[in-house]
């Protein structure tokens, strides 16, 4: 807001990625007209005051024994004898640090594409492979193609005091697009406008300044009412003089006069009348307190930050008006935000292609969520390195809004039970809108898939029940098979009965008629034959009634057991 611009450095210190917030005021670059962001630089420069003990941790891997001992010789105050001491050293209390630049500039390489042509053990030609070569590199076979080209390279270097120069070098990693070589971005990123919010309202400040000054020596002057009185009058002849009457008037808030007393002629004072006058100066303060408000109204203009925005709002406001203030407001301030997420976007983004470098062995340890809980995590180098992933930055009062409305729906949806209670607490502690999404939509497949489990569920039930029909209908078509085969075979007994009766009274007839037998042994009026048939009958109808007995006590049970059947696979309902 102060300078309109806001950088960033990114790398890596330590094998680990590192971010660090920028001074404005210590940074200088060279940018094209049409571009305001700094990672597309031509040269940046960044000065930075460091204690000896931040140098050595920077640079202990490239200091010389002679570097080592002129630093020593500058921290210790051995060095008076270099022009530049004062500009190269900062001393604040018992630390002292030395003067660090950082340069990074972009230079010129050469390089080759060369197009290889294979083919695969069936003798096929396999697509043609490019390869970049380096400017020195020379051609293996006659036929070999090359193509040449200048590209943009990146290169670093530090200047520690005036003397020590250290890593001078190409950048070790060039951030390149994957599918171009034309450009390079730098390490620092960032925006670097050229007229800030602060330039905007300075005039303003300069003259709410002045106004102010003259509100002041306005309260100064402002004495309140004045008293005018004959001095003459005083009574002197009693001992007064002027700073004792004053005293009384100003203690008892009276004012003793002497009206006979005489001037220096001797004359009597012919003044009898005493009058005031008024040194509030109130209309002229009031005047300066309308400009100060104007001048006021007028920043909030410029600046598009209203009072209903900062909270103050009066009780005759409707609730209606504030909110269009409001996101009147929000619009008119919505490009800082706007700039801000696409410098956070830029930075996030870089911490990630950076990290694709550095965990490229795998990685593991604890991050802190959106949720402020803790979650461990492991990378490892397959899934990691040669991934594809994006940042997406929003914070407009469009998405603040979506996002209101989808929690309130998201709420709603769990009063019908839509969702359940843990997505969302989900949902209320994430600020991501396709987070959101995602909750919602896993919780649709969820609230699909019991729907479709209770609808097989269902067919299942469904199913058992037809098939227990069909197992009843086909036992009741078996016992009425039953009944019939026993009823006919009741049938058929009673005839044969009666055929085998009428059969026995006629070898009884027969038996009765010869002379050469006795028919009846125990003579008790019945033929001997008929009487044994008769018991070897009375024999086959226990048999048979037995038989029946059983027949109908084994229905009985197959009818128990299907009803048993029935009776269980009858769906119940919940009250």
């Amino acid at each position: 807001m102060a300078t309109d611009t806001e950088i960033y450095w990114v790398s890596e210190i330590g094998g680990d990625v590192d971010v660090r917030v920028i001074n404005p005021i210590l940074f200088d670059c060279d940018l094209a007209p049409e571009n305001d962001f700094i990672e597309d630089s031509m040269y940046c420069r960044e000065i930075r005051f460091l204690t000896v003990g931040e140098v050595l941790d920077e640079f202990h891997d490239v200091f010389t024994e002679e570097e080592v001992e002129t630093l020593e010789m500058y921290t210790q105050g051995r060095a008076d004898k270099y022009d530049d001491y004062t500009q190269n050293v900062f001393k604040q209390g018992a630390n002292t640090g030395v003067r660090v630049a950082r340069f990074e500039w972009k230079s010129m390489k050469k390089i080759g594409i060369v197009t290889i042509f294979a083919t695969d053990e069936q003798g096929n030609e396999l697509p043609p492979e490019e390869i970049v070569v380096p400017e020195d590199y020379k051609a293996q076979t006659p036929d070999e193609q090359i193509k040449w080209m200048w590209i943009t390279e990146r290169w670093e270097s530090y200047k520690i005091m005036d003397n020590i120069y250290v890593k001078m070098r190409p950048l070790e990693k060039q951030y390149r697009a994957l599918d171009s070589f034309a450009d390079t971005k730098g390490s620092y990123i960032g925006y670097k406008g050229h007229y800030s919010l602060v330039d905007q309202m300075i005039k303003y400040q300069d003259l709410y300044n002045q106004v102010m000054f003259q509100l002041k020596l306005a309260f100064a002057r402002a004495k309140g009412k004045g008293l005018i009185i004959d001095v003459h009058q005083i009574p002197k002849r009693y001992g007064w003089d002027i700073d004792k009457w004053l005293y009384y008037l100003d203690v008892f808030g009276v004012a003793f006069i002497n009206s006979s007393e005489k001037n220096e002629e001797g004359e009597r004072s012919s003044f009898n009348q005493f009058t005031d006058f008024d040194l509030t100066l109130g209309n002229q303060i009031q005047s300066y307190i309308a400009q100060l408000e104007f001048i006021k109204a007028e920043v909030e203009n410029v600046s598009g930050i209203s009072r209903q925005r900062q909270g103050e709002i009066k009780n005759t406001e409707t609730v209606g008006g504030v909110e269009r203030s409001v996101a009147q407001s929000s619009a008119i301030t919505e490009k800082y935000s706007y700039i801000h997420s696409v410098v956070k976007k830029n930075v996030l983004q870089r911490c990630i292609d950076i990290a694709k470098t550095v965990y490229k062995k795998g990685k593991k340890g604890m991050a802190i969520m959106s949720d402020y809980s803790r979650s461990m995590f492991e990378i490892s180098d397959d899934d990691f390195q040669y991934a594809d992933l994006g940042v997406f930055v929003s914070n407009s009062a469009k998405d603040k809004s979506e996002l209101e409305q989808i929690r309130q729906v998201i709420g709603q949806a769990y009063q019908a039970q839509v969702i359940s209670f843990h997505d969302m607490i989900k949902a209320i502690r994430t600020d991501s809108i396709a987070k959101l999404e995602q909750i919602a939509e896993l919780s649709t497949q969820k609230m699909d898939e019991q729907k479709q489990q209770e609808m097989m569920s269902q067919q299942q039930m469904q199913q058992q029940q037809l098939q227990s029909q069909q197992q009843m209908q086909e036992q009741m078509l078996q016992m009425e098979a039953q009944k019939l085969e026993l009823e006919k075979y009741k049938a058929d007994l009673q005839a044969q009965t009666a055929i085998r009766v009428a059969e026995l009274k006629a070898e009884g007839q027969i038996y009765a008629m010869r002379m050469d037998i006795d028919a009846d042994a125990n003579n008790n009026g019945v033929l001997d034959v008929i009487e044994e048939k008769k018991v070897q009958l009375e024999e086959k109808k226990l048999n048979l009634d037995e038989k029946k007995h059983n027949d109908e006590m084994k229905m009985k049970e197959k009818e128990i057991e299907v009803k048993k059947i029935a009776a269980q696979k009858k769906p119940t309902t919940n009250k």
